[in-house]
């Protein structure tokens, strides 16, 4: 899970044990929905920024880390988050491209240096391609 997904689910948690705590007319944040709603709106807009196709393809997918057996109604209480996480990518408009990408263009330039350092590593042919370089636009 990514951090910005581990934040949010932390602050979803949170937020719905101190709204089960109020009642539905003292509510200081507004409604549970509103306030699900302004959340996916914000996550989407910043996320929106920086997620690639590969980045979307993967929020879209459900991957269970576990020791043991999963409960039978894993999908059951998984769909919640599904259709959330449904939600927010419907909200995005196109993925930014990956060629050129802010995060990925430092990374090549870190790797390029650490295996300078290294003699015995072969160089990636992928991280020589001219759209990898990393330039002052």
């Amino acid at each position: 899970m990514s951090p910005l997904i581990a934040d949010f689910v932390a602050e979803v948690a949170d937020e719905s044990r101190k709204l089960r705590r109020r009642s539905a007319g003292a509510v200081a944040y507004g409604t549970p929905a509103r306030r699900l709603a302004r959340l996916e709106r914000e996550i989407a807009a910043n996320a929106a920024t920086w997620t690639t196709a590969e980045h979307r393809r993967s929020a879209a997918r459900t991957i269970y880390y576990h020791e043991n057996d999963l409960p039978p109604d894993v999908a059951q209480r998984a769909a919640p988050f599904e259709r959330l996480m449904d939600r927010i990518l419907a909200k995005m408009p196109a993925p930014v491209s990956h060629i050129g990408h802010f995060q990925w263009l430092p990374a090549v330039r870190d790797y390029r240096q650490d295996m300078s350092n290294d003699e015995s590593s072969p160089m990636i042919t992928l991280l020589e391609d001219p759209r990898n370089l990393v330039s002052a636009k």
